[in-house]
This record gives structure tokens, C-alpha cells and sequence, in this order.
């Protein structure tokens, strides 16, 4: 199996490290620095961060070099409200075709919910989010239409960072319990309601963040 290029790896670990923040907003990456930390020459960085930049990761700015770029009020709202039309959509479907074994992991996942404590750190937030992937994930899955399942993992995948800022997962037992009872617009309804009140918190969050900076 070939191995990807050094620009390709480069690339895939700074977006990685953008994406679930632990590059943080604002960060400043000089080439010669990022080169160092993964031991490889500046060319390639210097072209990951040109395809970051692309992507709207990261900005060029002048004399400072690239910045991670931080989040706004409708990349956030675009994000959620796309959420809730699929995921809406994919739990409607799930609470009709979802099989025993799969209620039973969804279950299970919001067992892992109900014992964390309320002092995360940032390792145990990373492992609560990827559980938290996986809740979504199988819900989509269960849609059984690959098509609506793959825009789902390919939207939550994308949308890491935002996704991390609204993160809460409060929601998920009243999810199981409407598709445990096989009801398409209850299920449809609480999944909503989920991604809203995530939303919500996206939106405090950025706030928050916008005062900061400015004070």
C-alpha cells in the first residue's frame, strides 16, 4: 500500500489538531516551528498550510504568517441547521429499522453518558465526543440509506470544531427511548430538539469568546 506524501501527512495532522482544537483559535503557525514538531523540511508544510488555507482553515496573513482561523455566527448556524435536516430525517427512518443489538449499543453508549463526571478534562472530552460520534453514527446507519448516512458522517466528520463547541449529549436517553418505542416523529422530534439545544450552546460559546477577545 503506498505511503501518503510528506505534504499529504503534514496536511492531515494539522487539520486533525485544527479540527479537534488542540490547535486553538488564533494560533500562529510558523513553518520553520510546525516543520520541527514533525520532522520534515518547511516545503511541505509550506504547501499543507497553502491547502489549508483553501480550505478556509487557516489565514495568510503578512509579516505573521498563518492563523487559524476562527468560527462564524452562520458557519455555525449553517452547520446545525444542516444537521437537524438529516439527522432529523436519518432518526425518523432509524426508529423503523434499527435492529435489537443496535437500541442496545445506542443504549449502552448513553450508559457511558450518565457516568461521567461533570470536571472533564481534555482527553476525556476527546473520548466523549468520539462516543458521541459513534451515537450519531449508528443512528444515520440505521436510516438504512447509505446515501443519507454517508452526508452524515461526512458533515459531522467536517464539523468537528464547531460540533466541539455545542457539544452536549443531555439528549441522548430521550432519542433511544423514542426509537425504542418505534416512533418516527417522536425520534425525528428528539433529535432535533438535541441539535438545537447544541446550537444554542455553539452560539453562547462564541459569544463568550467574542468578549473575551475583545476585552
Amino acid at each position: 500500500m503506498p505511503q501518503p506524501d510528506l505534504r499529504t501527512m503534514v496536511m492531515e495532522t494539522l487539520r486533525s489538531d485544527i479540527l479537534d482544537q488542540r490547535i486553538p483559535i488564533g494560533e500562529i503557525l510558523l513553518e520553520k516551528e510546525v516543520a520541527a514538531r514533525l520532522s520534515v523540511s518547511k516545503t511541505p508544510v509550506r504547501e499543507a498550510l497553502a491547502l489549508l488555507c483553501q480550505e478556509g482553515l487557516v489565514q495568510l496573513f503578512p509579516r505573521r504568517g498563518y492563523v487559524v482561523r476562527g468560527l462564524s455566527v452562520q458557519e455555525v448556524l449553517d452547520t446545525f441547521d444542516l444537521r437537524v435536516i438529516l439527522e432529523g430525517a436519518a432518526a425518523e427512518r432509524a426508529a423503523r429499522h434499527l435492529t435489537a443489538d443496535e437500541l442496545d449499543l445506542l443504549a449502552e453508549l448513553c450508559e457511558h453518558d450518565c457516568c461521567r463526571t461533570s470536571q472533564l478534562g481534555d482527553s476525556a472530552q476527546r473520548e466523549d465526543m468520539l462516543h458521541s460520534l459513534d451515537f450519531h453514527l449508528i443512528i444515520a446507519r440505521g436510516s438504512r440509506n447509505q446515501l443519507l448516512a454517508t452526508d452524515v458522517e461526512r458533515l459531522l466528520r467536517a464539523s468537528r470544531r464547531i460540533t466541539a463547541i455545542g457539544f452536549t449529549y443531555g439528549h441522548h436517553a430521550g432519542i433511544v427511548d423514542a426509537l425504542r418505542a418505534r416512533d418516527p416523529a417522536a425520534s425525528r422530534r428528539a433529535m432535533e430538539d438535541h441539535i438545537l439545544a447544541g446550537r444554542r450552546l455553539a452560539l453562547q460559546t462564541l459569544a463568550r469568546s467574542d468578549d473575551e477577545i475583545a476585552s
